[in-house]
């Protein structure tokens, strides 16, 4: 059976997710998710699991991490 682009599609499944596709690669998964059920369902459960994640993930770091972080990096690069 050829590939109808599922393979090049699934590839591209996660930038599209995540809005991170360029508007040509973008455009080819839409068509192809309208007109095949499997990537269209595929792409459907990584929406779910991707907003599930963002729920999940509501904390915030600490405001001074970022300080701690880069402090700790410039002392050890310095040893």
């Amino acid at each position: 059976m050829a590939d109808c682009g599922c393979d090049k599609a699934l590839v591209a499944m996660e930038d599209y997710i995540h809005g991170e596709t360029d508007e040509n690669t973008g455009k080819d998964v839409a068509d192809h998710l309208a007109c095949c059920p499997p990537c269209e369902e595929e792409w459907r459960v990584g929406q779910h699991l991707s907003e599930a994640v963002k729920r999940a993930c509501c904390e915030e770091a600490p405001a001074d991490l970022k300080t701690h972080i880069v402090q700790t990096l410039t002392s050890a690069k310095n040893q």
